[in-house]
């Protein structure tokens, strides 16, 4: 907003280009600790007068200590969501969610699998990511001057857990916003019948842990057991990750790849795409900081089926559907199947909600927040 804040320019110093792939042992060392130490490098070589450095996310802070020293330089950091390592509440959630999950896999072999999957150690490429992620952590308590939380689940985390390292320092809420497409709906088309006439529901995100993405090919076994057949519905997992290994091979062990169909990296051009490709998503997240897929989804008219026991932010549950176990996940995705006004309600819900959560609103609290810092 040109008008409101003639006074801020803002400055992007670019990430370093596509060197090594994600997910690799160097991506973090590239990413998140060589390209912030030269972005700083070159951003203290440059005579330009800065008020504010702002890092997007705290695995990029490497570049805050470089300019600790400077006092005129006020240091945010933007906090998505606190790693799951340090948070308490996570420990708890997985036991909750294993009892739930493990108690519908009878092949002993393959809930072995899954439990040591979320109770041990992962080998030593994991466990260089986790540590790197507390570090990074770490390193943006200790030297930004103020954080802004993508939501309020996140603020009053962040002062609770880490109160005595950040008592001092302001703390400011900006959500994100969805996809600029909800003027473009129209309430009529929502039920409107693509080619497919499958039932699609979609799943988009990472495939880690904390996404509990595993319990996708035991929730399409589950189905048969309720007599859902490929002929009437089909899962689509969006997304890569640690576990797309596993997660291969769950399905093939299962016997479930006729209604499981594993897509590739989220391109996210196609966006719109993909979900509007959705009847319904199931995003089966054990912690979220916000929850992005929930509100793009629902922008578009999609509603989102989540785990009761899962965090998540108030403000994008209220945007979801909550299921107590696999079986009440199953019910309702039949419920919705069978009854288009049901279906019809929740994508009104999800399309009303999540259209609330705007870009426009994420930068005006954003610059709220730098004018704040600033005293203006």
């Amino acid at each position: 907003n040109s008008i409101l804040y003639s006074k801020i320019t803002l400055k992007y110093i670019p990430t370093m280009s596509y060197m090594v792939p994600f997910g690799s042992l160097l991506s973090p060392i590239i990413y998140d600790i060589v390209g912030p130490v030269l972005r700083g490098i070159m951003f203290l070589n440059k005579k330009e007068k800065h008020n504010i450095v702002h890092v997007l996310h705290h695995l990029n802070s490497p570049i805050l200590p470089l300019i600790s020293n400077f006092d005129v330089i006020k240091k945010v950091t933007t906090i998505h969501h606190i790693p799951e390592y340090l948070d308490p509440d996570y420990e708890k959630i997985v036991k909750n969610f294993l009892v739930m999950f493990l108690g519908n896999v009878g092949n002993s072999t393959i809930k072995s699998i899954i439990y040591r999957a979320y109770t041990s150690d992962l080998g030593s490429k994991f466990l260089m990511f986790q540590n790197h992620d507390v570090f990074t952590f770490r390193l943006a308590l200790r030297y930004s001057d103020a954080f802004i939380a993508v939501s309020s689940q996140t603020a009053s985390d962040l002062r609770r857990l880490f109160y005595d390292e950040i008592k001092s320092k302001k703390i400011y809420i900006s959500f994100h916003g969805s996809i600029d497409f909800c003027r473009k709906i129209s309430y009529n088309s929502l039920l409107n019948r693509k080619n497919s006439e499958k039932f699609i529901i979609g799943y988009v995100g990472a495939h880690e842990f904390r996404k509990g993405i595993l319990i996708l090919p035991v929730l399409a076994s589950y189905m048969k057991k309720f007599g859902l057949t490929s002929e009437r519905i089909r899962i689509e997992v969006w997304g890569k990750g640690p576990l797309s290994n596993m997660l291969y091979y769950l399905v093939k062990k299962l016997n479930v790849y006729d209604l499981i169909k594993i897509m590739g990296s989220f391109p996210r051009n196609d966006v719109i795409k993909i979900y509007k490709n959705f009847d319904i998503q199931i995003f089966p997240t054990l912690l979220e900081g916000f929850g992005l897929p929930i509100i793009e989804a629902g922008s578009l008219g999609i509603p989102s089926l989540v785990l009761k026991i899962a965090k998540i932010p108030r403000e994008v549950r209220e945007v979801a559907i909550e299921a107590s176990d696999l079986e009440d996940l199953v019910r309702k995705i039949i419920d919705f199947m069978e009854n288009r006004d049901l279906l019809y309600e929740a994508k009104m819900k999800a399309l009303t909600q999540s259209c609330k959560f705007t870009w426009q609103n994420t930068a005006l609290t954003t610059l709220s927040a730098y004018r704040d810092l600033l005293g203006e």
